[in-house]
């Protein structure tokens, strides 16, 4: 497999499927320039273990990094507003993430089967998809299981709350801390 891609700087977009099952290894790092990660632009690539998103990047498409099982951490930079369904969809290995404060949408599935225990969630989201997080199983199968001792941090009458009595999930009120 390749070790660590350094795409180039004037990419303005990756297109799908660009680097599906590529076997990947280590680290992708994400031009500053690049706007968009269309759809499964790294799908499959199990040994894929970062990502260096670039500071202009705005749309991370459907199941962009779907199965890349050891994505361990991830920092989505401040113009983020969109993550794609099943995005994140068997990333087992991802512990910890830190959304972005333009973010408005997390689509369903974005973060199905991860190894997510917590979630904060920033109070520009005003939708969060079916089954996004907090749960194991696959987005096909229709049959989906609580992460035990998942909490998701947000603040009241948010998108966050609403999600958290929708789904049963533990809520924290960010207000309350």
């Amino acid at each position: 497999g390749v070790t660590g891609v350094i795409l180039p700087e004037s990419l303005l977009y990756i297109g799908k499927n660009a680097f599906s099952d590529a076997n990947l290894k280590g680290k992708v790092v994400i031009p500053d320039k690049m706007q968009i990660i269309n759809a499964k632009a790294f799908l499959e690539n199990r040994s894929l273990t970062g990502v260096t998103f670039g500071r202009d990047l705005w749309i991370i498409n459907d199941y962009a990094f779907q199965n890349c099982q050891k994505l361990n951490e991830l920092t989505l930079r401040d113009k983020v507003e969109y993550i794609g369904v099943g995005c994140f969809e068997g990333c087992t290995g991802l512990n910890s993430i830190r959304l972005s404060h333009a973010l408005q949408e997390i689509d369903d599935f974005a973060f199905l089967e991860c190894g997510l225990k917590k979630l904060i969630v920033p109070k520009s989201v005003e939708r969060i998809g079916a089954y996004a997080v907090g749960f194991s199983g696959k987005s096909y199968s229709e049959v989906f299981t609580p992460v035990s001792g998942f909490t998701l941090y947000g603040f009241r009458d948010t998108a966050a709350e609403a999600y958290a009595e929708e789904y049963g999930v533990t809520f924290a009120a960010l207000d309350d801390i």
